[in-house]
């Protein structure tokens, strides 16, 4: 489950850098950590519920 949650937060990470980098959004580098570890931690809980 560890591994899966990191890939999950991986994934949105990478999805914030690219609206970073490619879109111009840079107000969202400073939401980027928080959001992604927080939709880490709504995946653990909906796997561990699952």
């Amino acid at each position: 489950m560890p591994l899966v949650v990191a890939g999950i937060a991986a994934v949105v990470m990478a999805i914030f850098e690219y609206f970073t980098q490619k879109k111009q959004m840079a107000w969202l580098d400073n939401f980027s950590v928080a959001t992604s570890m927080l939709i880490g931690m709504i995946a653990a809980v909906l796997i561990k519920l699952a």
